[in-house]
């Protein structure tokens, strides 16, 4: 008879916090929900331009396809690593905000390190640089016939290469002082993969060597930058206080 009263009261109160939070959360659910509504019905509408049926635009590419589910896997992985250092930087550049001796300049460090490495999610998960020639012109297009897609590749690497060089300006002396092993190696690796896809005639291991180097690119963005994070945020777990102006080098 006790357990069958605790549990009730158990219940009770789980059910009655609920009801209680929906006051202090209408805000926030609104926004959410509206921004996440707004989100789907935007991507619902491009992918209905795009002649994408409903169900190609919902459904998991597998079961769509009928193939097996772990076709792309290194790809898949890769996505899931760039979402967690995006993940990471931006909610630890949020946290440095809420911190006066951290506020300047890792706020910025970290959030702009989160919207790039967002960017170069998206376009590892939608192959933008791949494909974003033919989402701008029709296959008909003479430029693409004339260019062909490959320029539009060649085009879209050195955008890329511009904005991680004005990243690598813009932030040197933190770069310099938080990881630069682990940033130097994820540059090598980026660099030795859209090596190995602008260069032609590789057989059939290009694959293989284009998306290992890439993948070993993403692993060491995201031990340098998660590694960098912990350090900024926790300065009580590595035992180290930070100064305003200074940048400490720091291991864990």
């Amino acid at each position: 008879m006790p357990f069958n009263i605790n549990r009730s009261r158990f219940w009770q109160n789980f059910v009655g916090n609920i009801v209680a939070s929906f006051h202090d959360s209408l805000i926030v659910m609104a926004k959410l929900y509206g921004m996440s509504f707004l989100g789907f019905m935007l991507a619902w509408a491009f992918t209905q331009r795009m002649g994408l049926t409903s169900r190609e635009f919902a459904a998991d590419p597998a079961a769509s396809l009928r193939v097996s589910p772990f076709m792309g896997m290194l790809s898949n992985l890769g996505v899931v690593l760039w979402t967690s250092t995006a993940a990471i930087t931006l909610f630890s550049a949020f946290l440095a905000r809420s911190r006066f001796d951290l506020r300047q300049p890792w706020t910025t460090y970290l959030g702009a390190t989160g919207l790039l490495t967002t960017l170069l999610m998206l376009d590892d998960l939608f192959m933008l640089h791949e494909s974003y020639a033919f989402l701008l012109l029709s296959p008909e297009s003479p430029w693409l016939k004339q260019w062909g897609p490959r320029v539009f590749d060649r085009f879209f690497y050195a955008v890329y290469f511009g904005l991680m060089l004005l990243y690598i300006l813009k932030f040197r002396r933190l770069l310099l002082t938080c990881e630069p092993a682990f940033f130097g190696m994820a540059l090598l690796f980026f660099a030795g993969s859209m090596a190995a896809d602008l260069i032609s005639g590789i057989p059939r291991a290009q694959i293989l060597i284009e998306d290992g180097l890439k993948f070993m690119g993403i692993v060491s963005w995201l031990a340098c930058f998660s590694r960098t994070c912990y350090s900024a945020i926790a300065p009580s777990a590595v035992g180290i206080s930070f100064a305003p102006k200074g940048y400490p080098i720091k291991r864990f």
